[in-house]
């Protein structure tokens, strides 16, 4: 069906399609390399989210060290006798 279609056009005509499907090839093309990058973006975004968040959890346990410091602090000498300093 499609050859007999095609037997019916002109030459121009017929090139003109053969163009079209040769543009439309390209565009995939170039969609399949988009989300190739896309899906590397994504990556490379999760390992730095990865990176930040030890980071956060290694400052997390600083503050949660300093905190436990304090309340003993608190706990052995009362609120009053800090604000006393």
């Amino acid at each position: 069906l499609l050859q007999k279609g095609l037997s019916h056009l002109s030459n121009s005509t017929f090139h003109k399609a053969a163009l079209v499907k040769q543009v439309s090839a390209q565009d995939k093309k170039h969609a399949v390399i988009h989300t190739t990058w896309k899906l590397e973006l994504i990556e490379r975004q999760k390992v730095f989210m990865q990176s930040l968040r030890k980071e956060q959890e290694a400052e997390l346990k600083i503050a949660e060290t300093e905190m436990e410091f304090f309340r003993q602090l608190v706990c052995e000498q009362g609120l009053p006798a800090l604000q006393e300093d």
